[in-house]
């Protein structure tokens, strides 16, 4: 089940990051400029946090011995690729610096409060 978690919620937000932005107003769903921020500092949370929950899945010895920094090096790397493939495909998207931001803000979160929380 927790490799199927990691694989649902990695698809999910490549879908997410990769679908052409709908047709419809975004500004009448959020709630301030830049509130979509808080969404991507969300997901990337999430993310990282089913990484640490999924630590089992690994069979690597380097990635099970250092699978929290691990994890932190997916979240930022997908991050980063999916901003990149924004900007360098026609998706309809564009790469946002205060995304990626965003993305590794929620990622580090996470991070840090387990280190903290294991220490």
């Amino acid at each position: 089940m927790k490799k199927i978690s990691l694989a649902i919620t990695s698809l999910l937000i490549i879908t997410l990051s990769i679908i052409p932005q709908p047709e419809i107003e975004t500004k009448s769903i959020l709630l301030f400029e830049g509130s979509d921020k808080i969404i991507h500092l969300l997901m990337y949370a999430v993310l990282m946090f089913v990484w640490i929950k999924s630590k089992i899945f690994f069979s690597n010895q380097l990635i099970r011995n250092n699978w929290l920094f691990s994890g932190l090096l997916y979240c930022l790397g997908l991050g980063l690729i999916l901003e990149i493939l924004q900007y360098c495909t026609s998706f309809g998207r564009s790469l946002d610096f205060f995304d990626i931001i965003a993305n590794a803000t929620g990622s580090l979160l996470v991070f840090i409060i387990f280190k903290i929380k294991n220490f």
